[in-house]
Order: structure tokens, then sequence, then C-alpha cells
């Protein structure tokens, strides 16, 4: 390879760099008899992240006969999925959250008149409304039939929230002899209330713009495309020297996008 192409390579690298570095991002601890791995629902993430842009890929390389164009469909067609799952976890997240709040409500208000953890579960269990209601009716149900670790447990796992995990917590080392659990449940409650706000705030500066800007990627590959088929010239630097040209432009676009999904993922799971 000549100077200049390696000069123009590495000049890619350091832009993809650029774009995909985040700054690390502090994560919730649990103790190890509250967290359980979630394996529910992951083929179906498999499906969405990859199985998703690589059907595009196919179906683009069979109409293009091109790889490196069905390639540019393709980041683009994972970016979108990306943004999409982003906006979709921001609104599961928010409702997920906006429970909890209720749930750490009630438990505040039964922990100072019951006498025990496991009464005051059981009374506040069932009247949770919103996503974490079945979750939070289950524990209340079995939590003297189980214990309270094996139906916090439970609870956690499926409740799979940061705030779900840190109740698990609390309820497990109240039953084995920590003392002032109703305070700590106290300050879960305005902790759980001020994230549900953060994260409504989040859904209408970043999720309801979400499909705005996976609209905008769609349309920039689409007018592309356009230009390409209404002008025969554009259409054959495409499918010859340009196509590499194409491709990196849809990879730094994409990536960019991904970033930014990546960012607002993470920010909710934290």
């Amino acid at each position: 390879m000549i100077l200049r192409g390696w000069v123009v390579l590495a000049a890619a690298a350091l832009v993809v760099g650029v774009v995909m570095w985040r700054p690390p991002v502090p994560r919730v601890q649990v103790p190890a008899e509250v967290v359980r791995v979630r394996v529910q629902g992951r083929l179906w993430r498999l499906v969405e992240v990859y199985g998703v842009p690589a059907a595009v890929v196919a179906v683009a390389l069979w109409w293009l006969r091109s790889v490196e164009l069905a390639l540019a469909v393709g980041v683009v067609a994972w970016a979108c999925v990306a943004m999409w799952r982003a906006a979709r976890e921001i609104r599961r997240s928010v409702s997920m959250v906006a429970s909890l709040a209720g749930f750490t409500t009630v438990l505040a208000g039964q922990a100072r008149t019951a006498h025990t953890v496991e009464e005051a579960v059981g009374q506040a269990g069932p009247l949770v409304s919103g996503p974490v209601a079945e979750a939070a009716g289950e524990l209340g149900r079995t939590v003297g039939r189980r214990g309270i670790v094996a139906a916090a447990g439970t609870f956690v796992r499926e409740v799979d929230e940061p705030a779900g995990a840190w109740l698990g917590m609390i309820l497990v080392k109240a039953s084995t002899g920590g003392g002032r659990w109703a305070d700590a449940v106290r300050i879960l409650r305005s902790e759980t209330v001020q994230e549900a706000e953060i994260l409504r705030e989040l859904r209408k500066q970043v999720a309801a713009k979400i499909p705005t800007a996976m609209f905008m990627l769609v349309v920039g590959a689409a007018t592309v495309g356009v230009s390409a088929w209404l002008y025969p010239e554009v259409g054959v630097w495409m499918a010859g020297p340009g196509n590499r040209i194409v491709l990196a432009a849809a990879v730094i676009g994409s990536l960019n996008a991904k970033r930014v999904a990546s960012a607002a993922t993470a920010f909710v799971r934290t």
C-alpha cells in the first residue's frame, strides 16, 4: 500500500475511534445473593441486533450486486435498530422506575407500622400498580412461604432495574438483622422518585427525537440511492471507485448514531 493509502487508513481509524469512545460509566454494585443473570429475551435481542441487519445486507447484496454498498445499507439498518432499541429501553425504564417509586412509597408507609420485614412486604405488595405490580404482588404473596432472600431474588430478576436491585438488597440485609431498614427504604424512595423525573426528561429530550434521527439517517441513505438512479454517471461512480467512500460515510454516520443510542441505554441501566 502506498503512503497515501496508509494515511487515509490511519485517518479513518482515528475518526472511528473518536466516534466510538465513551467515558467510563459508574455501575451499581449489588450483593451476590440478590443478583441473578437475566437470560429471558436474549435470543430475541440477538435477532434484533444482528439478524435484522444481516437480512438487510443479504437483500441489498442480491439487489445491488455490490458487497460494499450492501454493507453500507446494513450498517445503516444496524444503527436504526440500535436507536429503536434505545428508545424502547428508555420508555420501559420510565414506566418501571415510576412503578418502583410507587412500590417504595407504599413500602415505606407500611414499614412504620409493621412488626417485621415480611409483614411490611406482604402488606405493600398487593397495593402496587404499573409494570412492577405483578412482581411486587408475587413478592408479597410468597415472602412468608419462601423467605425474604428467595422472594427478593425473584423480584430483582423479574424487575431487572438498579432501583429494584437496591430494594432487594435492603430487604435481604434487613432479614439478616440489618437495622433501620425503614429509613433505607425511605431514602431509596426519594432516590427512585428523582430518578423517575430524570428519566421522564430523558424520554422527552432523547427518546422522543430518536424517530426523527432514524428518519434522517434513512433519508440520507435513500438520497444517495436515488441520486445513483437518477444520474447514471453517479451510479457508475458508486458501482466502481465510489462504493468504498459510500461505505466509509455510512460507517461513520452509523457509528455516531450507535454511540448516542449506547450512551442513552447505558444511562438508564445505571
